[in-house]
């Protein structure tokens, strides 16, 4: 009778997640499971909010969207509901030492889970009184799935020493965890030019001091890093080699940045207009200095972490300027510059350019390294 109950389980699901969406039979889709339970990797999400809690144990809202918290009206009751549902397999959990993430999806009625148990992990141990004892390193996940839309899963996990700990989880940790969080969106979020719940959403609170541990209390604004924002670039000085001659230069103009991936480890993709005046200095035949300003107007098109790296990293841009002042005769009329992606460490670039006027005239390799400061 069981293996029938599971044979027609994982009929129904795959009818209901397969067979209207696929009209044949597609050898790499993602498994059923896949789709019920996970259908994004923990982190992936536009929404990660994080509290710590005492003894090391951390809830941590993974959502799709901000707005989705406002589905979650009870998070204590989820919590035992889920400690409930696991009761019978909870000694198995304290004994072996082998490190778990359970995925639940309470969406389903009944609610459906399944365990990942990680044994190719290898074991750690230490002596205690003389004794052999197995030390367990790394924490166990509970990944519960409390809302769907649009295929689109949204989730509390908790991440615990082991996952038999959260039948003694603090009766209102959920529900503290939650106001915590949810005082931080009032604060920061509800404002009208950040209402977008669409926008990535990041923060790590403590519950115990009931602060925001990150980003620091003087930056709230960062809480929303690799959001979409307008980027002013009031100086970014520059030295430049081109057509034989070294130009001295900075950049001054304005971006609209793009959210590609969320978070320090994300990108932004943009598009910006900018002034770009470059200066030569040399001396005439009579010994006196003489100084000339060219100037170019660019459009830029670039992709850029949200945090720099202090390493050297490949600089995802392409610019096209054209040349709209022109003094003395180190460019041609109608030069154009091509800007070509280079490295960066920080707010240090290295970027390769080639001149050219008309139509691939005259065309002329340079390079540019500049540092924005502000």
């Amino acid at each position: 009778m069981k293996k029938l109950f599971i044979v027609w389980l994982l009929a129904g699901a795959a009818s209901h997640y397969h067979a209207n969406a696929q009209p044949y039979f597609v050898p790499n889709a993602t498994p059923v499971s896949q789709t019920v339970f996970s259908p994004a990797d923990p982190g992936k999400q536009q929404t990660n909010f994080f509290v710590w809690l005492p003894d090391k144990n951390r809830i941590w809202f993974d959502l799709v969207w901000v707005s989705h918290l406002s589905k979650l009206s009870d998070v204590d009751s989820l919590i035992l509901q889920t400690s409930k549902l696991l009761e019978p397999l909870m000694d198995s959990f304290s004994a072996d030492g082998w490190v778990r993430r359970i995925e639940i999806d309470v969406t389903q009625n009944p609610a459906l889970f399944r365990i990942n148990t990680y044994t190719g992990n290898a074991k750690s141990f230490s002596k205690l009184d003389d004794e052999m004892v197995q030390v367990k390193m790394d924490q166990d996940t509970l990944r519960i799935k409390f809302y769907e839309e649009n295929g689109k899963g949204s989730f509390i996990n908790l991440l615990v020493n082991n996952i038999a700990d959260i039948k003694n989880f603090p009766p209102d940790a959920g529900k503290r965890s939650l106001e915590l969080v949810n005082q931080a969106i009032e604060k920061n979020y509800k404002a009208p030019n950040k209402n977008n719940p669409r926008h990535t959403y990041y923060g790590v609170f403590n519950l115990e001091t009931g602060k925001l541990v990150s980003p620091g209390a003087k930056n709230y604004h960062a809480i929303r890093s690799g959001s979409d924002q307008l980027e002013i670039t009031l100086l970014k000085p520059s030295i430049s080699y081109a057509q034989g001659n070294v130009f001295t230069g900075f950049a001054f103009g304005a971006a609209f940045n793009y959210a590609k991936t969320r978070g320090a480890q994300g990108s932004r993709m943009g598009i910006g207009i900018y002034w770009e005046p470059q200066f030569s200095f040399r001396s005439d035949s009579s010994g006196k200095m003489q100084s000339s300003r060219n100037e170019f107007l660019s459009l830029r098109f670039q992709e850029y972490p949200n945090k720099p790296h202090a390493n050297f990293e490949l600089l995802r841009t392409l610019s096209f300027g054209y040349m709209v002042r022109r003094s003395g005769n180190y460019f041609d009329k109608n030069t154009f510059r091509l800007g070509l992606p280079g490295v960066a460490a920080g707010n240090l670039h290295l970027e390769p350019e080639v001149y050219f006027n008309d139509f691939l005239k005259n065309v002329s390799p340079g390079i540019r390294l500049s540092l924005k400061i502000l």
